[in-house]
C-alpha cells in the first residue's frame, strides 16, 4: 500500500482528497502547512506528495527546495488554485513530478499520482542497484586479492578472444575479473 502525504490548508478539500484517496487503496496522511508536512516526513515512509502551492507559513514551491536540500528523493506534484505558467515552470525545474490546477479532475489525479509512483520505483531500483554494484565493486574490497585486482590505466591482454577484455580506467579505479 503507497503512502501518500497532502499538504493542504483548506481542510474541506484535504478531507474530501484524503478519504477519496483511501478508497482508492492509498495510506493517506494530511497536513496543513509545511512545517507540519516537514516533520511528518522526518518521521513516516512517504512514496508520494500532494501540496498546495500557497499556505499558510511556506509555499510548495519551498518544500520541494526542503526535499532537495535534505536529498530525499519523494515524488511531488503541485496542486493549486492559482495556476500560472511561472510557478509551474519553477516546480518542476526543483524537481516535481507534475503540476495539476485546482478543481482536480479524479481520473486526471490519478493517473498523474500512477506515472509518479511509476517513475520513482524505477528510479529508487535503479539506485539500489548501483548502491549495490558500488559495493561489490569497490576498487580496495578486502575479500578481492590484489592478484585479481587490475590497476587503471594498464590496458591488459584479452583473457580469451570472445569474451573479457580489461578495459583503461582513470586513475584509483580497478576493474575486478
Amino acid at each position: 500500500m503507497k503512502s501518500i502525504l497532502i499538504v493542504e490548508d483548506d481542510i474541506t478539500y484535504g478531507m474530501i482528497l484524503k478519504t477519496w484517496l483511501g478508497k482508492k487503496g492509498f495510506l493517506v496522511s494530511s497536513a496543513s502547512s509545511i512545517a507540519r508536512a516537514q516533520k511528518h516526513i522526518e518521521a513516516e515512509t512517504v512514496d508520494l506528495i500532494l501540496s498546495d502551492l500557497r499556505l499558510p507559513d511556506r509555499d510548495g514551491i519551498d518544500l520541494l527546495k526542503w526535499l532537495g536540500e535534505h536529498s530525499l528523493h519523494i515524488p511531488l506534484i503541485i496542486m493549486t488554485g492559482y495556476a500560472d505558467i511561472q510557478s509551474a515552470v519553477q516546480a518542476m525545474k526543483l524537481g516535481a513530478c507534475d503540476y495539476i490546477a485546482k478543481p482536480v479532475n479524479p481520473d486526471e489525479l490519478l493517473k498523474k499520482m500512477d506515472e509518479a509512483l511509476k517513475s520513482s520505483s524505477v528510479a529508487s531500483e535503479q539506485t539500489m542497484r548501483s548502491t549495490q554494484t558500488d559495493r561489490l565493486f569497490r576498487p580496495n574490497r578486502p575479500c578481492v586479492p590484489k592478484a585479481m585486482r587490475i590497476p587503471a590505466g594498464k590496458v591488459q591482454r584479452t583473457l580469451h578472444p570472445t569474451t573479457w577484455k580489461a578495459k583503461a580506467m582513470p586513475p584509483g579505479n580497478f576493474i575486478i575479473m
